[in-house]
């Protein structure tokens, strides 16, 4: 999780298994997150648990239309535990950004909109630090990534 280093392996279809992977397992545990990214993160472990619910009932199969909405689903709630992984692991980097729990409350609303979940009103308190942080990014030519790189030109 930590920018630079190299990613975890992915167990084969780790979703319908009982160990589950290490990206979806940093939504399970909300540790010291902030109360508006603790709130989002129980959003997204319900949703893994109900996801996890239905794979083991056989709704993954392939042959089932169902699976892709559960494949989208999944994909969503990987992308959401790669970012609660790297706010954790980001929080003692020399990175402001990621110490800062505003973009990824910011990013995990999005996802929890994508999956049709209730965005809690509090979370839209954290938008205008990342939008802050986007026009200065803009302004400096700096990349709108993990590293603010400086953009050639």
């Amino acid at each position: 999780f930590r920018p630079g280093e190299d990613l975890p392996a992915l167990a084969p279809l780790p979703v319908t298994g009982r160990a589950g992977d290490g990206l979806t397992a940093a939504l399970t545990d909300a540790g010291d997150a902030p109360e508006d990214l603790a709130a989002l993160l129980g959003l997204l472990a319900k949703e893994l648990g109900g996801l996890r619910d239905a794979c083991l009932q056989g709704r993954a199969e392939s042959a089932d239309p169902r699976a892709f909405a559960l494949a989208d689903r999944y994909m969503l709630l990987l992308a959401a535990g790669a970012v609660a992984g790297v706010w954790r692991h980001g929080r003692g980097a020399d990175a402001p950004l990621l110490a800062d729990p505003s973009w990824a409350v910011a990013c995990l609303a999005r996802i929890c909109g994508r999956l049709g979940l209730p965005v809690p009103e509090a979370a839209r308190r954290h938008r205008p630090a990342v939008e802050g942080e986007a026009l200065d990014r803009a302004a400096r030519r700096r990349s709108f990534d993990l590293y603010g790189m400086a953009l050639a030109g």
